[in-house]
């Protein structure tokens, strides 16, 4: 086996990034550790030596990555990532150094090397300040606090903090507390108040703290509905080990309310005292809150600033959430009179309130694939040529082909049995080898591929499977109709608009490039939308396309006859997705134009979820596979690409090989995917 020094020799030799990553392909199994850890201390020579060559460096760095992937060490991964995003800051390109300081962390999570995971963070927070992002750089931070335990690292942690803090009182209490694990380490208790007198006294105190005269006059209104009626919980928090005494550290009141979108209770909180201003400790009130909350059996705690009546918490709340602003949350269950935090205008309807939204009851995932029913199957393939560790063939033309896979059936990819869960279809349609036969429930589709897109001269062939004979012997999965158990919407107007905007920025191209380049625009923008004001154009702008398209896209839609109303329409459903995707949406309504009829169904965060578990993996699929032909670059990092993918295939999986004798006929199709023959399985 060469040495490291000798890899790295001819590595450098290759001259550029396609040639260096074929190279390393074809040396994979002689990639150590040491020669990971050479290439990434290469890569930031080019960055510190006396003249820097800054290309090389990203170069080398990409290189690096690759090299981490194909030696298969998580660690070594995170390392490469780490590398990467480090040159990349150093350069001030601070976007893109966090996009790979993001996948150094998810790999570094996976172990045990907290050292480099707290490097990571704080350099990650770093590159967020240099772009006046302060809230993400203190929320990194304070993840940085707990995992430091060199004292001299923390006081830097601590002092960058500080200057996060600049004059906010508030925020220097809260990092001196982070840097005296002492006072984050105090425990509390919770009890739910049922005595009439503590009830009493907890109005009273409460009362005090509200900031202007009309609050309190509405609120001391409203005592005997709090202490009355069953919507209204009091409750009490104090030392762990405390004998009760007045004041405890910390009371409140909570009122139930419910989403009747999603058919979700909530639980409130109205008002809440606290006997400092110590962040740390009041988050783990809250904490004892969502817990209070799942114990009542209710979905979500809600609370809003006014209710908090704490800015700072607040805002390391959100942090702590993933939240850059406050949310609006569909409620009902205010009413004339009573005071309430969640609305200045309380009554029986439903109202929008800006407020966090922090689910207490856990969610019960089904990742279950669907399974397919009786119906007519194809297969495209049209390589005269090929070999793999499962098959392999070599004919003349596709008739010889044909007649191979009536003997020999498809085999799979990979050894065992395919389960047909979420995560397992995804990886399939990611490049990803897996235990399963693809097939499809249009010919048009498979001859798309047996024809390489109608760009192979001789044709391809498609082949049409006995369905019911193939379900005998076992499990086919359908993977649109796994889609549409979580994503009843997307279809319709939807799919046509997309299929319209791909022939429009693809037209020419042998790849989705730019398709896929404005999927992802989309994507993004939309999850802003949705993390701003919920979405839609009730309650925020519409979407500023001619901000959002580059000037050739908005030429090609407008020459492909593209409207505004067709990109209105995509981003509908991208708002849909991500209202599901980060828990906003739990049911749909479906009203027949004809009969007018509604009926709700259940949607579910579990592809979102799935997704989420498998993107490392596909995120290295595609690393791998960047120069292959097969690849679709662009839409294949996103889970909007991945659902648009299964839309456009209509894919089914098999649980294991195909046999030849579950095979009808082949069609020989021409380049153009005319029929040109027709051979018959005579099993």
């Amino acid at each position: 086996m060469p040495s490291a020094n000798t890899l790295l020799r001819d590595l450098y030799k290759c001259g550029s990034y396609e040639r260096g990553h074929a190279f390393l392909k074809e040396h994979a199994s002689e990639i150590t550790r040491e020669f990971v850890s050479d290439l990434r201390s290469v890569s930031f020579t080019f960055i510190t030596e006396a003249k820097p060559e800054p290309e090389l460096a990203t170069l080398f760095a990409d290189l690096t990555v690759l090299a981490a992937i194909l030696l298969g060490d998580n660690e070594e991964k995170g390392m490469a990532y780490y590398c990467k995003g480090s040159i990349l800051s150093r350069l001030e390109k601070h976007a893109k150094a966090l996009n790979s300081l993001h996948e150094a962390q998810a790999y570094l999570r996976l172990g045990t090397n907290t050292k480099q995971l707290a490097n990571c963070l704080y350099d990650a927070a770093l590159s967020y300040y240099k772009q006046d992002d302060h809230e993400s750089a203190r929320k990194l931070l304070e993840e940085v606090l707990t995992l430091q335990e060199d004292e001299k690292e923390r006081a830097q942690t601590g002092a960058f903090l500080l200057t996060l803090a600049g004059e906010d009182r508030a925020a220097i209490e809260d990092m001196v507390c982070r840097l005296i694990p002492a006072a984050a380490q105090r425990s509390l208790r919770l009890d739910h108040v049922d005595a009439p007198e503590t009830k009493r006294r907890i109005c009273d105190g409460l009362l005090s703290s509200f900031a202007t005269q009309e609050d309190q006059d509405l609120f001391r209104a409203s005592w005997p509905a709090f202490l009355g009626e069953p919507d209204f919980h009091f409750f009490v928090v104090d030392s762990g080990n405390a004998t009760r005494s007045w004041p405890p550290y910390a009371y409140g009141l909570l009122k139930t309310y419910h989403d009747n979108f999603n058919e979700w209770d909530l639980l409130g909180l109205e008002a809440v005292w606290f006997a400092d201003s110590q962040t740390l400790l009041h988050l783990k009130v809250i904490d004892h809150l969502v817990t209070m909350a799942r114990d009542l059996k209710i979905h979500s705690l809600c609370i809003s600033d006014k209710g908090l009546r704490r800015a700072h918490t607040f805002k390391a709340l959100l942090r702590r959430c993933g939240r850059r602003s406050t949310p609006s949350v569909i409620m009902q269950g205010a009413r004339p009179g009573l005071y309430s935090a969640f609305t200045q205008k309380p009554g029986p309807a439903a109202f929008f309130s800006n407020c966090l939204r922090i689910q207490a009851r856990p969610d019960n995932w089904d990742f279950e694939g669907r399974l397919t029913l009786e119906l007519p199957l194809y297969r495209g393939e049209g390589r005269l040529w090929f070999n793999s560790k499962r098959a392999g063939w070599n004919y003349s033309d596709l008739e010889q082909l044909a007649r191979h896979f009536f003997r020999y059936g498809f085999h799979t990819r990979a050894e065992g049995a395919f389960t047909g869960t979420l995560q397992a279809q995804i990886l399939h349609q990611g490049y990803v080898d897996q235990p399963t036969v693809s097939l499809s429930a249009t010919e048009d589709v498979c001859a798309y591929y047996a024809t390489d897109k109608h760009r192979r001269e001789e044709g391809g062939v498609v082949f049409e499977i006995d369905t019911a004979a193939l379900l005998k012997r076992m499990r086919v999965y359908d993977s649109l109709a796994t889609l549409r158990e979580t994503h009843p919407w997307m279809a319709g107007g939807f799919y046509d608009a997309l299929l319209k905007v791909m022939r429009a920025l693809d037209a020419g191209r042998d790849d989705v490039l730019a398709s896929g380049s404005f999927l992802q625009r989309c994507h993004m923008e939309s999850r802003r939308r949705v993390e701003s004001f919920g979405g839609g154009q009730t309650l925020g702008p519409p979407v500023a396309w001619d901000m959002l398209l580059t000037p050739r896209a908005q030429e090609k839609f407008q020459a492909a006859g593209v409207t505004i109303a067709e990109l209105d329409v995509i981003n509908e459903e991208f708002e849909n997705f991500w209202n599901v995707a980060l828990g906003g949406m739990a049911t749909i309504t479906s009203i027949d134009a004809d009969t007018g009829t509604s009926e709700d169904q259940d949607i579910s965060r579990a592809y979102f979820v799935a997704f989420d578990e498998v993107r490392l993996k596909l995120n290295e699929a595609w690393q791998l596979n960047q120069f292959s032909k097969h690849n679709h670059p662009g839409w294949d990092l996103s889970p909007f690409g991945y659902i648009t993918k299964t839309i456009r295939d209509k894919e089914f999986f098999s649980s294991g090989d195909v046999p030849g004798d579950c095979i009808l006929k082949a069609t020989i199709v021409d380049k153009s995917s005319k029929l040109k023959q027709v051979i018959i399985n005579e099993r």
